[in-house]
C-alpha cells in the first residue's frame, strides 16, 4: 500500500489525469469510492450507495462525517476530524487519543508522541503500538492451557476412546484410539493474536511495522489463525492470572479485528477501511470522559439511557417514539442531560442561535417533556471563532418550563483536558452566568 494521502473531513482531493502529487488519478478515484461504499455497508452507515463516506464527483472526492483510513489496490486516503488551527500530526494525535479513551486502548500520551514520530498515519500508529505490546507478551512467554486432542498411537496415552477403537479401527489393532490433554499454546487468546498479526501484514506499508510483524509472525509459527470469513469468538475469550498481561494486545486486536476494521470487496477489487463516524466517536469519547468524573461528585452516569419514551397509544398504553440521550448525568442536586453533536458552531449568526439547528431544539424539548432534569445541554467541540473560552456559550429557558437549554462546547484539541472541562460544565447552577433567554423552537 502506498503512503496515504491526507485529507480533513468534509475537504477535496482533486482528480487529475496526470496524476500530480496530492491529486487522484480517475481510476484511483474509483477504486477508491467503489471500496468506500463496500465499507459503508460493512460499518452500517448507510446503504453503500448514499456516500456516507466519500463523495465522488467528476473533479473531486469529498470526504463527509467519517474520519480513519480508506484504501483500494494501489492508493490510500487517511481522512482526519476538522479541528481549528491544528496541523495534521496534531490532529493525528487528538484523534488517536480519542480513539484510545472510547475504546479503552492501551495508549499512553509520551509513547503516543513517539509513535508518531516513527509513524505518518493514524493505522501505522494503532499498528505499532499493536507490535509492541505482544512483542511484550512473547518474550515473557505465550500462555498455554491444556488441550483436548484426540490421536491414534502405537501405545495407551490417555484413556481409550472405545467406540472409535471397536469401530473405525476394528481392523488396525496395532493402534489405539487414545484421548488425551496437552498443554499448548495454540489457545484462543493466541489465535487471535496471530490473525490480527496476518491481517495486518498484509495492510501495513511501513517498513519498521512490516519487519515486526514478520518476526511476530516466525515467533508464533505454531499458532494457528482464524481463516478469511471464519468468526471469531471474542465472547468465549477469558482472562485470568495466567493470560492477563495479553489484556492490552487483545483489545487493540479485537478493536482492529471486530470493531472498525473492515475488509470489504468491492466491483474494483478489495480494499480496507479503518472508519469511524464522528458523531458516534465524539459521543463515546466524552461519555467516557463524563464517566471518570462521575465518582468524584458523587453522580451516576447513563449513557445512550434512561430510555423512555415520548408517546403512549391511548387505545392500549404502547409506548412509541423511544428516546435515549447521549448522557444522562443523575446527581442529588440535579439531573442535567447532554446529547453530543460533531458539528460546528457559529458564532456569526445574526438572531443568536449560534447555526444550531431547529431539529436539534425539537429533540432537546422531547427530552425536556421526558426527563425530569432540569438542565440540558447541546455540547458541540469548541471553535476559536466562538470568541469565548470552551463550557456554556448561551443559555436558553425552555417556554413554558422552568427548565434551561444550553449550548456549550468542549474542547478537544486536548483530549486529556476534556473530563475536567466536563467535571467544570456538571458544576454550572441554574442561576450561573447571563440571565437566561427565553428561546422558542423557531
Amino acid at each position: 500500500m502506498n503512503a496515504p494521502l491526507t485529507l480533513r473531513e468534509w475537504s477535496y482531493l482533486p482528480i487529475r489525469e496526470g496524476g500530480e502529487e496530492g491529486s487522484l488519478l480517475p481510476a484511483e478515484a474509483d477504486r477508491l469510492h467503489a471500496v468506500a461504499q463496500a465499507a459503508e455497508r460493512d460499518l452500517r452507515l448507510g446503504s453503500g450507495e448514499s456516500d456516507k463516506v466519500l463523495q465522488h464527483h467528476k473533479t473531486r472526492i469529498r470526504a463527509q462525517q467519517v474520519v480513519g483510513v480508506l484504501a483500494a489496490p494501489g492508493v490510500a486516503v487517511e481522512i482526519l476530524p476538522k479541528i481549528d488551527d491544528q496541523s495534521d500530526e496534531a490532529v493525528r494525535h487528538v484523534l488517536v487519543e480519542m480513539l484510545a479513551q472510547a475504546f479503552n486502548l492501551p495508549i499512553a500520551p509520551g509513547r503516543l508522541a513517539e509513535l508518531s514520530r516513527q509513524h505518518r498515519h493514524l493505522l501505522e500508529i494503532v499498528i505499532g503500538l499493536f507490535c509492541e505490546l505482544v512483542f511484550r507478551v512473547v518474550h515473557r512467554g505465550l500462555p498455554r492451557a491444556y488441550v483436548g486432542q484426540m490421536a491414534d498411537l502405537p501405545s495407551l496415552r490417555g484413556r481409550l476412546d472405545v467406540h472409535r477403537q471397536f469401530g473405525v479401527l476394528a481392523a488396525s489393532p496395532q493402534k489405539l484410539a487414545c484421548h488425551f490433554d496437552e498443554l499448548s499454546s495454540d489457545i484462543l487468546p493466541n489465535r487471535i493474536l496471530k490473525t490480527a498479526i496476518n491481517r495486518l501484514r498484509r495492510q501495513s506499508s511501513a517498513p519498521r511495522n512490516q519487519r515486526q510483524l514478520a518476526e511476530l509472525d516466525f515467533m508464533l509459527e505454531d499458532i494457528r489463525p482464524f481463516a478469511p470469513g471464519e468468526p471469531i469468538p471474542f465472547q468465549d475469550l477469558v482472562l485470568d492470572r495466567t493470560n492477563e498481561r495479553l489484556r492490552a494486545p487483545l483489545e487493540i486486536a479485537r478493536f482492529l479485528i471486530e470493531g472498525s476494521y473492515q475488509t470489504t470487496s468491492s466491483g474494483h477489487g478489495r480494499g480496507f477501511a479503518l472508519l469511524f463516524e464522528m458523531n458516534t466517536l465524539f459521543e463515546e469519547f466524552v461519555g467516557r470522559a463524563a464517566q471518570r468524573v462521575s465518582g468524584r461528585h458523587g453522580a451516576r452516569v447513563h449513557l445512550q439511557g434512561p430510555r423512555s419514551h415520548v408517546l403512549n397509544r391511548e387505545s392500549d398504553g404502547r409506548a412509541l417514539f423511544a428516546t435515549k440521550p447521549d448522557i444522562y448525568w443523575s446527581h442529588a442536586a440535579a439531573d442535567i442531560l447532554v446529547d453530543t453533536k460533531w458539528k460546528r458552531l457559529d458564532a456569526s449568526d445574526s438572531e443568536g442561535r449560534m447555526g444550531v439547528s431547529q431539529g436539534d431544539i425539537y429533540q432537546m424539548m422531547a427530552y425536556a417533556h421526558v426527563y425530569p432534569a432540569r438542565r440540558l445541554i447541546l455540547l458541540y467541540p469548541h471553535i476559536a471563532a466562538l470568541r469565548k473560552p470552551a463550557g456554556i456559550q448561551v443559555r436558553f429557558r425552555i417556554s413554558g418550563t422552568d427548565k434551561i437549554l444550553e449550548i456549550a462546547t468542549i474542547d478537544v484539541a486536548r483530549p486529556d483536558l476534556v473530563p475536567a472541562q466536563f467535571s467544570v460544565l456538571m458544576q454550572g447552577r441554574l442561576d450561573d452566568g447571563e440571565d437566561p433567554r427565553v428561546g422558542t423552537a423557531a
